[in-house]
């Protein structure tokens, strides 16, 4: 048997489905709108704390003193490892807001994440620079560790002297630099082939008997070894370079 409603019961029974599904609606939709809300406030703290916790490991590990050379650059390519682990995906969205990026203030958001990013990665960028100019410091500074600085050694150590000269000359050759370094290498090559060649000039001319000759290489020789400290002077010119660089990146974080 089918039940028949009066007409009024079924506007009742209709009114009230009515009712369920617009509070259904009104409840996926608040609840949508917060989760919404909860999502870019995360967005905003995430790229917020990397950008201050960055700014801190750097304050921290541009602090360590120099004498503590391998733990600075290594706090210092942490820095910049970690840059480039996040760097790619810094701003992403999710893919359920991602819509909203083009609301005002949300866009707004996103814009500031990605000048946060921007900024942490150029400071990368002359972190990298930075770190690799010194590993490369590192490789010629235990090449030249080998050297002598002394040019009035004994008639019997020369032979040695040259043959050392003639190994650093070629490690130096063979060195695989950063471009940032290879001003440097380039100076300290001229300069240990230049010393080098004073050593063989001062054999020869012992072994001739010369004494000319063997005067003017022996000034020659002495001149050579007092040119070593252009070496050092354009590789502080390189490190000036990039800590400002460095600088300038840091300073961009606070901005």
């Amino acid at each position: 048997m089918i039940t028949k409603f009066p007409t009024g019961l079924k506007r009742f029974i209709s009114s009230h489905r009515l009712v369920i599904i617009i509070a259904g609606v009104v409840v996926i939709v608040g609840g949508y709108a917060i989760w919404s809300k909860l999502s870019w406030d995360g967005y905003e703290s995430a790229y917020k704390n990397w950008h201050e916790q960055t700014k801190g490991q750097l304050r921290t590990a541009l602090a360590i003193p120099s004498d503590q050379h391998d733990k600075k650059v290594q706090a210092l390519l942490n820095i910049a490892n970690n840059i480039r682990e996040q760097q790619d995906t810094a701003c992403e969205t999710n893919g359920l807001i991602g819509w909203q990026r083009f609301v005002g203030a949300l866009q707004e958001r996103e814009k500031s994440c990605q000048k946060a990013r921007d900024d942490l990665v150029s400071l990368g960028a002359s972190l990298n620079a930075f770190t690799a100019y010194m590993a490369d410091d590192q490789a010629l500074a235990a090449i030249l560790k080998r050297a002598t600085t002394k040019s009035d050694l004994p008639e019997s150590e020369w032979e040695a002297q040259v043959l050392v000269w003639k190994s650093i000359v070629d490690k130096i050759a063979g060195l695989k630099v950063a471009s940032e370094f290879t001003p440097v290498k380039t100076k300290a090559l001229g300069v240990t082939k230049q010393i080098y060649d004073s050593w063989q000039a001062v054999m020869a001319a012992h072994a001739a008997k010369d004494k000319t000759k063997y005067l003017q290489s022996q000034a020659r020789l002495v001149q050579s070894y007092g040119a070593g400290s252009s070496i050092a002077d354009a590789s502080s010119e390189q490190v000036k370079e990039l800590l400002e660089a460095v600088t300038a990146a840091q300073n961009s974080l606070n901005n």
